[in-house]
Order: structure tokens, then C-alpha cells, then sequence
């Protein structure tokens, strides 16, 4: 895919066009990353003249300002540059994006986020590190016994940040209105090291429910698959301020 920069004809049946192209996360050097979305493409300034006549059709891409919040992205998108002469730098030619969450780490358009309500936080918070939050606190309970099974907690443990850029209200961060609960049982693999399974693995499992487009209230279901299973609600707070994101 390309964005048109300027046409020029030289006669009615030679038509040129010159345009930089658009690439796939998966035609890039680096490979598509997690981040990347399904529909998601990178925006480069490699530049070709070619025929008009091996334009097939055209395409909506629209340009995701990380920046804007309240944006809706649509079906086809990009938010990333890819500068073809910096391809031997660290950076591989890829332009920096926004980092989220407590882990700071960047967003996948295709998963869940959730925006902290607190005017003096506003942070959003990805889906799988409140999963994980949340069983890790859970995990804690049922073993360490502090806690009866099924007792919902009165918050989750938050690492103190300095305040960030204010928010307007609660959010919900998904494109497209896509699945909006997923099912988590481990913790994802650390960087550099051998994968280990979580200490919670079999036991409790969390997942994260929203209302339809963000209306309704945000809750999480954890269930303790033990021999005896359990099932309860409990709200979910944010992992920076610790305010309940309802």
C-alpha cells in the first residue's frame, strides 16, 4: 500500500505516480512485534515513482494519534515511521511510540485497557498486568490464608508513581469494539530467561468484564479451581494510584 504524494502525466495513457509505500509489520527487517495490531501498517518514507495502471483499488488508512485519547481509529491504521536510512541504527529505522501501564510498555490496539478515573493519574493500565496483579494478590490469600476464600480484597498492591498527565473519565482502550474479557493463567515469559509457570498456575483465574462500548461497570470474576472451585466478583483497581475503576 502507498500514500499518494503527487501524480504527473506526461499523456492521457502515461500516468505516473509518486508515493511512499506502507508496509506490513511483517515486511519490515524487524518483523511484526507484540504490539503490533492485526490491522495495523507502518508508514515509511521509502519513496517510488511507478504506473498508474498497477493501482489495484483504494485502501481507508487512517493516521492513530497516540496523543488523543478520545480518537477512534479506523479499521486500517498506522502510528508508527519507519525511516529506511536509519535501518542499520539501533533503532532499526523505527519511530518511538507512547508506553503505557505500569510496566511501561507499549499498547496493542487488539487487547483491553483500562484508564485510570483519578484526575491525577489518568494512566491506562493493560489488561494482562491487572490480570496478573490480580492473581498474584489472589494467589497470596489463598495460601498465606489471609483471608477466607471469596473475600474480595480492599485493593491491589500499586508501586507509587508521580502523577501523570490527567485524564477526563473512566476508559476503555480496544479498537473496534472487540472482544472485551479474556481468561489469563500465568504470567507472561520475562525477557531474557527461561519461561517459568507462575505460582498460581491451576489455581485461581481471573477475568476482566466491561460493559458494551465502556457503559457498564468494570469488574473481574476470579475462580479457585481447586478441588473445591469458588467463583466471585471483586472491582478492579488501578495499578499506579490504586483508585477502583468503576
Amino acid at each position: 500500500m502507498g500514500q499518494v504524494l503527487e501524480v504527473k502525466a506526461a499523456s492521457p495513457d502515461e500516468v505516473w505516480l509518486r508515493l511512499f509505500w506502507l508496509y506490513w509489520p511483517d515486511e519490515l527487517p524487524q518483523g511484526r512485534q507484540k504490539y503490533h495490531g492485526s490491522q495495523e501498517l507502518v508508514m515509511s518514507n521509502h519513496m517510488e515513482i511507478v504506473d498508474v495502471g498497477t493501482i489495484t483499488s483504494k485502501a481507508e488508512i487512517s493516521h492513530w494519534d497516540e496523543t488523543d485519547d478520545d480518537q477512534d481509529v479506523g479499521h486500517r491504521f498506522w502510528r508508527q515511521f519507519y525511516d529506511v536510512r536509519l535501518e542499520k541504527t539501533k533503532s532499526g529505522g523505527l519511530s518511538e511510540i507512547r508506553r503505557y501501564c505500569v510496566c511501561n510498555e507499549y499498547y496493542n490496539p487488539d487487547e483491553m485497557m483500562l484508564k485510570c478515573p483519578n484526575a491525577k493519574c489518568g494512566i491506562w493500565n493493560h489488561q494482562v498486568c491487572l490480570e496478573q496483579a490480580i492473581l498474584a494478590q489472589t494467589y497470596g490469600r489463598l495460601v498465606g490464608g489471609q483471608k477466607s476464600v471469596g473475600e474480595p480484597s480492599k485493593s491491589f498492591p500499586a508501586p507509587r508513581m508521580d502523577p501523570l498527565k490527567a485524564g477526563k473519565d473512566v476508559g476503555i482502550k480496544q479498537r473496534n469494539g472487540q472482544k472485551r474479557k479474556s481468561t489469563t493463567a500465568q504470567s507472561p515469559p520475562s525477557k531474557n530467561s527461561t519461561p517459568q509457570p507462575a505460582p498460581w498456575q491451576g489455581l485461581p483465574k481471573a477475568e476482566i468484564s466491561v460493559g458494551e462500548r465502556g457503559a457498564g461497570r468494570a469488574l473481574v470474576t476470579i475462580t479457585d479451581e481447586r478441588a473445591d472451585p469458588k467463583v466471585w466478583t471483586e472491582s478492579i483497581q488501578c495499578l499506579i494510584c490504586g483508585t477502583s475503576i468503576d
